[in-house]
């Protein structure tokens, strides 16, 4: 048969307390709650008509809510009277520089106060 192992005197003195940290969950609560709050309003790159930056929830609701527009930045010139030869050549320019010209000539907006349903 098995011997029995003498166990050594427990002194409660002298034992290591059990505890538990409460401030290093909590500090990790608090980083996980932030975390999730900021991550919500992700920023896009779409303008409001307020001239701020919309968020993504801003952005869904707009969809939803027919408060997209599109705006021109750059409208292609008048066309002259067509009996002035100097002006049609001047018209023709200012069209091709306007169509070979870098970037949009429009740009997308967000409507935040647009309340019309969505169709569909």
């Amino acid at each position: 048969m098995r011997a029995k192992v003498t166990q050594p005197v427990i002194q409660p003195a002298l034992r290591c307390p059990e505890h538990h940290d409460f401030w290093t969950g909590f500090v990790a609560a608090a980083l996980a709650v932030l975390l999730l709050l900021t991550g919500a309003g992700h920023i896009t790159g779409v303008e409001t008509t307020e001239g701020n930056s919309a968020r993504e929830t801003q952005l869904i609701r707009a969809f939803s809510r027919g408060g997209i527009q599109r705006v021109e930045t750059s409208s292609p010139p008048r066309p002259p009277d067509p009996d002035d030869p100097s002006a049609m050549a001047s018209y023709r320019e200012q069209s091709q520089r306007a169509m070979a010209s870098k970037g949009p000539r429009w740009k997308v907006l967000v409507n935040l106060g647009a309340a019309t349903p969505c169709p569909t």
